[in-house]
């Protein structure tokens, strides 16, 4: 999470620095833009990897989409232990 704070702020700063920042006031800029969607992919199966380790099928990341309450929801899912041992995903690492 680190590493993705870090490099999305350096892309938020080159946009910033060329100027982009003024021209794409209510969107991204293409440099965040291009980071943002390089990204997505290793962040969802980080998070289908950490449900897998509580127990629970991958398919729990559209709970976030309920409105207010499910992003909530997902990140107290995503706090708990993991299971000790194996489960129906596999191994834990």
């Amino acid at each position: 999470m680190l590493f993705n704070i870090i490099f999305s702020l350096i892309a938020i700063g080159i946009d910033y620095s060329q100027g982009m920042f003024f021209l794409y006031r209510d969107t991204f800029g293409p440099f965040s833009l291009t980071y943002y969607l390089w990204s997505v992919i290793p962040c969802l199966t980080a998070s289908v990897r950490r449900l897998h380790d509580t127990g629970r099928s991958g398919w729990f990341l559209f709970i976030s989409l309920i409105p207010f309450i499910g992003g909530i929801i997902l990140l107290i899912i995503l706090t708990k232990k993991s299971i000790i041992g194996e489960n129906k995903y596999g191994l834990q690492p």
